[in-house]
Formats: C-alpha cells, sequence, structure tokens
C-alpha cells in the first residue's frame, strides 16, 4: 500500500466521512469469483472490503453478516462486485456479546474465503467465554488487476497499523458506540 493510500484512508476516516475525494476508483471488473463464508457464528459475524471506494462513497457496512438468535447463524455473499482495482481489504470479524442465561456465554465461529471455488483461507474457534467485545479480526489482502485477484496476508508495517485501527472501529460500531474518531492518531503513524 503507498503512502497516497494510507493517508487517504487516514484522512477520510480520521474526519469521520464528512467528506469524500473522487479518486476514480472503481469497481474492479472482477472476473474470479471471490466469496466469503461464515457459519457456526455466536454472537456476530461480519465481513468488510475497505478499499478506497468503500471510503469515497462514505460505506463502511459488512458486506456479510449474521447474528445469534437462538442458534448459531451462517451466511455467504460474493465479494467480487465489492473488490477495486488495486489494493482491497477483506475483514472478518466475529463479535461476542454478554448472555445471562442459564448455561453461561460463549463466542464460536468459522470463517473461509473461496477463490474460484477453491478455499484459500479458513479460521475457527469456539471459545466458553462471557465477556462483551470482538474476539476475533483477520484481514486479507486481495489486489486486483486486469480482473484478477491475487489474495495474500502479507501486510506492511503501515498497513498493519492502519489495519489495526480498521479492528478498533469495527469494534465500537459492533458495540454499538460508533465510529467517531477511529483514525485520531493514524496521521502521526504514517508521517
Amino acid at each position: 500500500m503507498n503512502k497516497s493510500l494510507l493517508l487517504f484512508v487516514a484522512s477520510l476516516i480520521y474526519s469521520n466521512f464528512v467528506y469524500a475525494i473522487d479518486l476514480g476508483s472503481t469497481p474492479g471488473n472482477v472476473t474470479d469469483r471471490i466469496v466469503a463464508r461464515i457459519s457456526n457464528i455466536d454472537d456476530v459475524g461480519v465481513v468488510y472490503v475497505v478499499n478506497e471506494r468503500t471510503l469515497n462513497l462514505r460505506r463502511f457496512e459488512p458486506v456479510v453478516q449474521c447474528q445469534w438468535q437462538g442458534s448459531n447463524c451462517s451466511s455467504s455473499g460474493s465479494l467480487s462486485g465489492h473488490l477495486t482495482d488495486g489494493v482491497n481489504y477483506i475483514i472478518f470479524g466475529c463479535y461476542n456479546k454478554v448472555f445471562n442465561g442459564l448455561w453461561g456465554g460463549k463466542w464460536s465461529y468459522s470463517f473461509s474465503l473461496v477463490h474460484d471455488g477453491n478455499t484459500v483461507w479458513r479460521a475457527s474457534n469456539h471459545v466458553r467465554n462471557n465477556t462483551e467485545g470482538l474476539k476475533y479480526t483477520s484481514a486479507i489482502k486481495a489486489v486486483v488487476r486486469n480482473g484478477s485477484v491475487t489474495i495474500s496476508q502479507n501486510f506492511s508495517r503501515a498497513e498493519a497499523n492502519v489495519l489495526s485501527k480498521i479492528e478498533i472501529g469495527i469494534e465500537r460500531s459492533l458495540e454499538g458506540s460508533g465510529t467517531a474518531n477511529w483514525f485520531d492518531g493514524v496521521l502521526k503513524e504514517v508521517n
């Protein structure tokens, strides 16, 4: 990720999305099929795609999500239409709410990313724990060039810093405390 994109991400989110800058980012006309699958979710499972377009449109919403309602949930969705040319980040997250029932609480997730029918990444866990908060996140870089997608989990230090701030924002939005000031201090980190 180049420094100008990092500055763009940081400044746009830092300003609480009060303006948008048109950088000409367009859907990547992705020919590869990229699908996110989430299952065995307790309590909330989310998948976000973050790129210049989502920030430019002031949209930071899960593209795949489900929430426990009496039993674990599952969902899946194509991410191909959400990817733009260049660098995209696919972020998976599991959030736990406090459960005051007879059996106590737990959190669990099974996440996978499928590229043209082949599972290229997966993670799962099940833990007896009744504390509230974001229990798991993982980011995957999807680089789109000429309609093809390259998947990796190799991030520069600057990218890792920005992704850690996005995790904080995801947790704040899932706990209902809003998304204001997610990226306070990020400009200092990337300069």
